[in-house]
């Protein structure tokens, strides 16, 4: 990560939660990074073509989308029901 920085609340949830090992955490990124990008930033590509949901704010965004400042990301894996 170079000079152009910022931190950003991350949450995960249900499975992926237990595979990072947080719940929340503060991480820094660099402009222009996406929620692929994050994932990948994690080792935790093979949630990309699981059906993963990304907010930010509390809006359901792609993965593609830019991920701006002072903003709040939650990762939501896809729920199994039965």
């Amino acid at each position: 990560m170079g000079g152009n920085s910022f931190k950003v609340n991350l949450l995960c949830f249900g499975p992926l939660a237990e595979e990072m090992g947080f719940r929340e955490s503060t991480i820094m990124i660099d402009y222009n990074v996406t929620p692929r990008d994050i994932l990948i930033i994690l080792n935790a590509e093979k949630w990309i073509d699981s059906g993963i949901k990304i907010a930010l704010n509390g809006n359901f965004i792609t993965l593609d989308y830019p991920i701006t400042q002072n903003c709040e990301i939650a990762l939501l894996p896809p729920v199994s029901g039965g």
